[in-house]
């Protein structure tokens, strides 16, 4: 029952971020595509650098417009990067991340280069930035959904069903907001 509902979950996660790339709202694919060969460790710490590019982004947003629901979801990205970090530290592994300044990925260069692609494309309005966020969060969905695919000990599992849920009601809001700016 679990793979079923997994792999329904993954699927629509894929059509979301399928329609995200045909709107032209994401630029570059997350490092998600290479899941296969990567282990957990790498795959963490990809999941670490897009919390911290999504928390970048909507600080950003928050900055270029005001009256938008940024700055609440950058403090709610950076509660989960700062979980996804402690699941690094718990583990022993090196965070990739750490030292690197607001859209700075030393290590990821694709990811720094979609931080100014996504900075390109929500700077205009409120509803722009909007949409930008729900490519985050489908993007953030995606790479959780792999992940929960690698073995996980019960710790690590919670820590990303709590980001699975957090990253879905950010897109919910992101949507609202998307639709009263219509």
């Amino acid at each position: 029952m679990h793979y079923a509902l997994a792999h329904r979950w993954r699927s629509i996660t894929a059509a979301l971020a399928s329609i995200a790339l045909m709107l032209g709202l994401v630029t570059a694919v997350a490092p998600s595509a290479n899941a296969e060969t990567m282990n957990k460790r790498e795959y963490l710490q990809a999941l670490v650098a897009h919390e911290k590019l999504s928390y970048d982004v909507f600080t950003r947003l928050a900055l270029l417009h005001p009256r938008g629901p940024f700055r609440l979801m950058a403090r709610a990205e950076q509660r989960d990067l700062e979980r996804m970090r402690r699941l690094l530290r718990a583990n022993e592994w090196r965070d990739l991340t750490v030292g690197d300044r607001r859209g700075q990925f030393r290590h990821f260069p694709l990811v720094e280069q979609t931080y100014f692609d996504m900075i390109a494309n929500g700077q205009n309005s409120i509803g722009d930035g909007a949409r930008v966020g729900v490519a985050l969060q489908q993007m953030s969905l995606g790479m959780i959904f792999e992940l929960l695919d690698l073995r996980l000990n019960r710790r690590d599992r919670t820590q990303l069903n709590y980001s699975r849920a957090y990253s879905t009601n950010r897109m919910v809001t992101l949507w609202g907001t998307i639709a009263r700016q219509s």
